[in-house]
């Protein structure tokens, strides 16, 4: 039987396609939608059986940037608005056309090369969101150089250690940003700090001095007193440079981007994306799965760090011809500027986290704001971040008469694993939808009687949904700088399960292929779109040698789902203070949000443990939830009970 790629768009004739013949399909997917290549690619897939990696469009040679924007301008786009640069807090509006986005990309790419950046070459962007951010980006692309775009809010911890392990050859930056207050976030003294703090020193800084924001004092001693020796000014390095129109095509496999992934751990986690498997994926999931086309608009409320950002708001809608507005700062007025966004600007698909959603429930339980704008342009609304309960499904489906669909990823799987597509089934409750085509998800355990043997669960059965090898386009194949002979990939994601990479995750699908979230695996805890797994912040704690024991819950929080509350044993009352605002940091800097958190931090004689030395974590939550509890019989210390009791009721008063 012959396949081919369904027309109109039918989820269960292109399953079927890729499922009977999968290198096929995607060799489709390529010639479909005119992917650019500058060499044909040998093999569409080649599956090592050894090693379990995927090299996918083997022998190609390609360059992201060409796909994204010399294919726009060549048809015809140039003056259409690729990009909306949206600033509430100062009531301010700027946009970007192709054309103009182009000139710029050939212009700092340019720059790039001037500086020694060549093809291989990592380079760090800490700025806002920006047009200059994606022009970095783009550049890098255009040249055949890795970028790493740090998240927003990163602290100079956080980015002194991803400096140390991409080791970039230069670092770009801007001299200010809008975060979550309306007050400047200044990025130049953190970045001083982390490259005091790094092993690795770069070539050069970039520093993109913003000139863009009237009414603010570019006297603050923040911009001019902070130096950082060797920096050289964007301005300066684009002014009378020749632009640079030809492109580096590169290898299928060679990286496009890294992206840095703490998860769980607070390490640096650099998930390398390959830039064939990349640009083929994303052509087709956001035209199939997104329901985007040429001219349509897309937005996400991330910051370009993350996932999302990287995958749709950029390249995913550069990839289609479509627009996105993105958003720096605050709203002014949340939730009004929110869906003054969305209606101004015609947005056809928006995404949004359940954290969002209850904030903008507290403030508007009936949707009376939101029936003020014209949502008419709206196809769907995509939700995602954590677990969607089946009251923020019901609340936005109430508030914007549109279809509220979940979807499920991961920043190593660059594109969404399952998904709810628009008319191809009807939405089921909570669920997460069905798995997207290329994947072969599947939900396991393994054997108890024999533990390397893995066994695949029927429908109902809770287990971790995994992906059964080879993995589809664009999905992570490595870590970066990994030692092959002991991976931390590997260790990570392929060894707990033979010939599946293994997500983290614990779900079920019922009979109908639905698939349903239950939560992390291990002791974890959701504060807004963070999952942190508590044993790992806990050790990374017990580092300072202040702090003798450390346990970490999640309380329950009407907004970010939970909030960490940290009870810690301490060896100095005198030094109180100066330690619980260190681990009070510790947890803000990875937990990436986008909200204002406070971690609760308790001072205490000693933990609830039993008679094992087992910290007896359940009985903990439960006293801080104020839910009954049943003191277990092999409890060493029954006084602590009293201590943890004490706390709470301070609590229940304070609060």
């Amino acid at each position: 039987m012959k396949y081919n790629l369904s027309e109109p768009f039918s989820y269960y004739e292109d399953l079927e396609f890729s499922k009977k013949e999968n290198p096929m399909f995607w060799d489709e997917v390529s010639k479909k939608y005119k992917i650019h290549w500058d060499k044909p690619y040998d093999e569409v897939l080649n599956f090592n059986i050894e090693t379990k990696k995927s090299q996918w469009f083997k022998g190609g040679f390609i360059n992201a940037c060409y796909n994204a924007l010399d294919k726009n301008i060549i048809n015809g786009k140039g003056n259409e608005v690729a990009f909306i640069h949206e600033l509430p807090i100062k009531s301010l509006k700027f946009t970007i056309t192709y054309q103009e986005l182009y000139d710029k990309v050939c212009k700092f790419s340019r720059s790039l090369k001037n500086l020694g950046v060549k093809k291989g070459d990592v380079v760090l962007i800490y700025m806002h969101n920006s047009f200059e951010t994606i022009i970095s980006m783009l550049s890098c692309a255009r040249i055949g150089a890795i970028h790493s775009v740090m998240y927003g809010g990163a602290l100079s911890d956080n980015l002194s250690s991803t400096i140390t392990d991409c080791k970039p050859k230069i670092i770009i930056s801007s001299s200010f940003s809008y975060f979550l207050t309306e007050e400047p976030k200044f990025f130049l003294p953190i970045l001083k700090e982390a490259l005091c703090k790094s092993l690795h020193k770069p070539s050069n800084v970039v520093i993109y001095n913003r000139k863009d924001i009237p009414n603010i004092d570019y006297n603050d001693h923040r911009l001019k007193n902070c130096f950082i020796e060797g920096s050289l000014d964007w301005n300066e390095i684009i002014e009378n440079v020749e632009p640079y129109y030809e492109y580096e095509p590169v290898e299928s496999q060679h990286p496009l981007y890294l992206i840095y992934s703490s998860g769980t751990t607070n390490k640096p986690k650099g998930i390398v994306r390959e830039t064939g498997g990349h640009i083929v994926a994303l052509n087709y999931t956001t035209r199939m799965n997104y329901k985007l086309a040429d001219g349509e608009t897309y937005y996400s409320g991330a910051s370009f760090g993350w996932i999302s950002s990287h995958s749709f708001l950029i390249y995913g809608m550069l990839f289609v011809g479509g627009k996105s507005p993105f958003l720096e700062g605050p709203f002014k007025s949340f939730p009004e500027d929110f869906w003054r966004l969305i209606s101004s600007n015609k947005v056809n698909v928006f995404l949004i986290t359940p954290l969002i959603t209850r904030l903008m429930r507290k403030q508007d339980p009936e949707g009376k704001i939101v029936s003020k704008f014209d949502l008419s342009a709206v196809k769907f609304v995509s939700i995602c971040g954590e677990r969607v309960h089946q009251s923020i499904i019901d609340y936005l489906l109430k508030i914007t008469k549109k279809p509220v669909l979940s979807e499920y990823w991961q920043t190593e799987s660059g594109w969404q694993m399952t998904l709810n597509p628009l008319d191809q089934f009807p939405i089921r409750g909570d669920s997460i939808g069905k798995a997207v085509i290329g994947y072969q998800l599947k939900v396991v355990t393994n054997s108890k009687t024999t533990p390397n043997k893995v066994i695949e669960l029927g429908p109902n059965e809770i287990g971790e949904i995994v992906i059964k090898l080879p993995l589809p386009p664009c999905a992570t194949n490595s870590l970066f700088g990994d030692d092959e002979k002991s991976s931390l990939y590997n260790k990570h994601y392929l060894n707990k399960y033979e010939g599946y990479f293994s997500t983290g995750d614990l779900g079920y699908y019922d009979l109908d292929g639905y698939y349903f979230y239950v939560s992390r695996s291990g002791d974890s805890i959701t504060c807004g779109n963070s999952n942190i797994n508590c044993d790992v912040v806990e050790c990374d704690i017990l580092n300072n040698p202040q702090i003798n024991e450390c346990c970490i819950v999640g309380i329950k929080d009407e907004v970010l789902t939970q909030t960490p509350l940290v009870l810690l044993v301490i060896n100095n009352e005198e030094n109180k203070l100066q330690i619980m605002n260190y681990v009070s940091n510790h947890l803000i800097n990875i937990i990436h949000t986008n909200t204002v958190i406070k971690p609760i931090i308790l001072c205490v004689n000693g933990l609830p443990r039993n008679r094992n030395g087992k910290l007896l974590k359940p009985l903990v939550k439960s006293i801080f939830n104020g839910e009954n509890y049943v003191i277990p019989p092999t409890m060493d210390n029954y006084t602590i009970i009293d201590e943890l009791l004490e706390e709470y009721n301070k609590l229940i008063i304070k609060n």
